[in-house]
């Protein structure tokens, strides 16, 4: 990723940079600072096997994100930014394009700021301080990706005029990050998505291209995996299974270093998602096994206990699926 961000983006960055300075004592749940931070759990999501919708339509039933390991992107940073990755000693400095996972350690020096990705909530702004949390909600979005309210999916022509606005000013600022082609495409299919507009369908076409091109993983970088894998999840919940499959096995195949084993178990839940909602229990499960052995692995205690759970609501839907299969098959012939 070679863009700059623009003067404008700049300016309201750097702006903005004092007031992100409290979202550094927010978000941040270290022990060596003094601050009152703590994180926050992520609720565990049930979804009933063999979910099934038009492949296409934005689906209700929201997919079933990695318990943990779920990475935080990074487009820019801007003064000096230093990230101790989990069971490392020291801080490597690191200017933009790339992911902080849990354990890692992100020090942002004063006078410095960083740009997150927080695909359901917005392009965030991080001010000095020490993090290994950053999405959360104190911390200071610049652009908004998420419509308020609860409402249903719809075209952008059915907008309201204010809501045309704010998607309308949601989108210029995302292309004015002069970002490289396949990371604004990605961007802009998460705002679309999160919008529930009917066009995102078009947009994870466009995405399919970027992704397929071969310079897509010298483009992205250590951000291919992620938004390779991201794009999957994005895929899912607009019902496209087949397409979201395809990314995460491709995931799982570029997959070849200890560094990627984050993404590796991610993808591995996500796949677990797209085989569930077939009704393919026995692949999922497999999946779930496969997700939980790098959790184990890598010493994420949070995320094997989540993942643990899901292995055993998908056995106790198999169980249910069984026992009423059986009931069928014995039950009495009625009378004629």
């Amino acid at each position: 990723m070679r863009g700059r961000l623009s003067i404008s983006i700049l300016m309201l960055v750097t702006a903005m940079a004092l007031a992100a300075g409290a979202c550094g004592r927010a978000c941040n749940s270290s022990p060596n600072d003094n601050n009152n931070g703590h994180s926050t759990p992520t609720p565990a999501v049930t979804v009933s096997p063999a979910t099934r919708s038009t492949p296409g339509t934005y689906s209700t039933a929201s997919p079933q994100p990695p318990p943990s390991g779920e990475g935080t992107m990074i487009l820019n940073t801007e003064g000096v930014v230093t990230v101790r990755r989990k069971g490392a000693t020291t801080f490597d400095p690191y200017k933009r394009d790339f992911s902080v996972y849990e354990g890692d350690e992100m020090k942002i020096d004063p006078a410095s700021f960083a740009v997150a990705v927080c695909t359901d909530r917005g392009i965030c702004n991080l001010g000095p301080g020490t993090y290994n949390e950053c999405c959360t909600a104190e911390c200071v979005v610049s652009i908004a990706m998420i419509r308020r309210g609860d409402a249903p999916p719809m075209r952008r022509a059915d907008l309201s005029p204010e809501d045309a606005r704010q998607l309308g000013d949601s989108e210029a600022k995302i292309r004015a990050l002069n970002l490289n082609a396949i990371t604004t495409q990605f961007l802009i299919t998460n705002l679309y998505s999160n919008w529930k507009l009917e066009e995102t369908n078009d947009e994870l076409n466009r995405l399919n291209t970027e992704l397929n091109k071969p310079e897509a993983k010298e483009q992205l970088k250590e951000l291919y995996l992620p938004i390779m894998r991201k794009s999957g999840d994005l895929h899912v919940k607009w019902n496209r299974l087949g397409d979201a499959r395809q990314l995460y096995q491709r995931n799982l195949e570029a997959s070849s270093k200890e560094s990627d084993l984050n993404e590796k178990a991610a993808a591995h839940a996500g796949l677990a998602d797209v085989y569930q909602r077939n009704g393919e229990q026995k692949e999922a499960q497999q999946n779930l096994e496969a997700a939980k052995e790098i959790y184990v692995r890598k010493g994420e205690q949070k995320a094997v206990e989540a993942t643990d759970r899901r292995i055993v609501n998908l056995r106790s839907s198999q169980q249910l699926n069984r026992s009423g299969a059986l009931k069928e098959k014995v039950a009495p012939a009625k009378s004629p």
